[in-house]
């Protein structure tokens, strides 16, 4: 699924959200507010909703796109979406988790990746099909195993420490950009409720 038919698709969804909203807050104000300036009262709030929902969306679409840029972190909208582990390697999805493959210096090294482990020094997995694998990311070494006896045997015997991709890229997308992430969604809501008070004063006068 591409990124563009993904927003299409959270566009709709935000304009339901945002219809039903307005149509409460109409109701509401019709028959709770006083009559002075009531209709512009009704125009605020059937605009404020539409006005709110979709400039927290968009800020906050561009801001994560510029933070995923900057830190090498796909936010996850659309059919591919990666990580990065070290340098120049990363963990990437196609459409769906079963999906995923490790990269580096844009070259596939291995793909339907189901558990997966980053230390210091290199990075462990096993597939789908239950191939071990390990790549040293100094001596851009990779190398597969048929048992987890001897994928443990090539690395110091240490007991691997697997977790799913999912859970892997969740938490290491996080690490390296979440607080940029945080930042962004901070600054939208900020700029979107300063905007509703500018509505809201060029409407009501207040």
């Amino acid at each position: 699924m591409g990124s563009g038919f993904v927003v299409l698709i959270h566009l709709v969804v935000i304009f339901i959200l945002s219809a039903i909203v307005a149509l409460v807050l109409t109701i509401l104000t019709q028959l709770l507010s006083k009559k002075e300036k009531r209709k512009r009262k009704i125009i605020f709030v059937g605009l404020a909703p539409f006005i709110g929902f979709y400039s927290f969306y968009f800020l906050g679409l561009f801001g994560s796109t510029i933070v995923s840029e900057i830190k090498g972190v796909d936010v996850g909208i659309g059919d591919c979406w990666y990580v990065p582990i070290k340098d120049n390697c990363k963990l990437t999805f196609i459409d769906l988790p079963e999906q995923s493959y490790l990269e580096d210096d844009d070259k596939m090294l291995i793909e339907s990746i189901e558990f997966i482990q980053q230390t210091e020094k290199n990075v462990l997995g096993k597939t789908y099909d239950s191939v071990y694998f390990s790549y040293d990311f100094t001596k851009k070494n990779f190398k597969k195993y048929k048992t987890e006896s001897e994928l443990k045997a090539a690395n110091n015997n240490q007991q691997p420490n697997f977790k799913t991709t999912t859970d892997f890229y969740n938490e290491r997308r996080n690490e390296v950009a979440g607080t940029g992430f945080i930042i962004v969604g901070i600054i939208s809501l900020l700029t979107t409720v300063f905007g509703l008070w500018l509505v809201r004063k060029l409407i009501l006068g207040q």
